[in-house]
């Protein structure tokens, strides 16, 4: 390789005869929600300076990559879990899309959940633990990723459907953990739980539906 160039204080990248790296932003550390652009176009290099900067990533899919139509967009990973699958990510790190549960469910129920349409949460454990009270439909399954897991609070389905909760630990809050009610065909399926009844009933199936 021609050279190297450094990005960061512990970082550099190699470079061959062809690229440029003059611009007055590469000092600025590279990151997961930074952007690289590398091209000899003349606007890049009127408008930044160089042939490589940083900048903003603007949404949660993916970086696309492309001058013109096809570009190609690379979805973004974390721990194992990749966006691509699903783009319900709860925790407390950079990787994540949600910092709380119930923000992923009302964004998953605006996409459509449904019981054709499933929409995955995964739930990663930074935080230990989540205290929020919760409302789930049809479609939507909370997933705990990582090690005990825990929502603190009241998990309630009324409306007709499925919903699955799996490898999360549910623990009551002076409440139920679980609230199955209304007069709706309601099924929630509990797989792999650990369920924690510290100082109320867990789980409370109240619904008025024969089947």
């Amino acid at each position: 390789m021609a050279g190297s160039s450094n990005v960061s204080e512990n970082e550099s990248i190699f470079f061959a005869d062809n690229l440029s790296f003059d611009g007055t932003n590469r000092g600025g550390a590279l990151n997961t929600n930074g952007q690289l652009w590398i091209g000899s176009t003349a606007s890049n290099r009127a408008n930044n300076g160089g042939h490589v900067r940083r900048g903003s990533i603007v949404g949660s899919d993916g970086i696309t990559v492309g001058y013109s139509a096809p570009d190609i967009t690379l979805r973004l990973t974390g721990d194992g879990v990749y966006k691509s699958l699903s783009p319900y990510i709860v925790g407390s790190d950079i990787h994540s899309s949600y910092a709380t549960i119930a923000s992923a469910i009302t964004q998953a129920v605006a996409d459509g959940a449904s019981s054709a349409n499933p929409k995955n949460i995964y739930i990663k454990p930074q935080n230990l633990s989540y205290t929020e009270n919760l409302t789930i439909s049809d479609g939507i399954n909370l997933v705990g990723f990582g090690c005990c897991t825990k929502i603190i609070g009241k998990i309630t389905m009324s409306t007709a459907g499925t919903a699955t909760i799996s490898g999360l630990v549910l623990q009551t809050n002076s409440d139920n953990f679980l609230l199955v009610g209304g007069s709706s065909a309601t099924s929630v399926i509990l797989q792999d739980c650990i369920l924690t009844c510290s100082n109320n009933t867990g789980i409370s199936f109240t619904t008025a539906n024969t089947s």
